[in-house]
């Protein structure tokens, strides 16, 4: 169970959170994160989540897998992955490997962004 309580706040729905994530799965940004996007889906936020940088190694953490299954849309920095050896294959369509033009239409396009770095 979440150690959260998520009540959903009908003013958010709709809106676009992007959220960019550059740290390890063992700093603690990897688990705001993860709390942020669950909140964000759970108030209906239009979710874009961007790993790069040892973010990528965070694709080994199953609960983003599932919240891209709830609505998260997950995007790697494919470069990362190459730099880090971690294989791009295996992943359902939850997760999309690209380039930074990607991330570059996240930050343009949302109503917020937030890195953590």
């Amino acid at each position: 169970m979440d150690p959260i309580a998520i009540t959903p706040n009908p003013v958010l729905a709709n809106k676009k959170l992007g959220l960019l994530l550059s740290t390890s799965p063992e700093h603690p940004n990897a688990e705001t994160v993860y709390h942020l996007s669950k909140t964000a889906l759970a108030n209906k936020v239009d979710t874009y989540l961007y790993f790069i940088d040892e973010g990528v190694l965070n694709l080994k953490d199953p609960r983003f897998a599932e919240l891209g299954k709830e609505g998260l849309k997950l995007f790697v920095c494919a470069y990362g992955c190459q730099q880090h050896h971690i294989s791009t294959d295996g992943y359902g369509k939850e997760v999309n490997f690209c380039g930074l033009v990607i991330l570059s239409n996240i930050i343009d396009g949302c109503d917020r962004f937030l890195a953590f770095n």
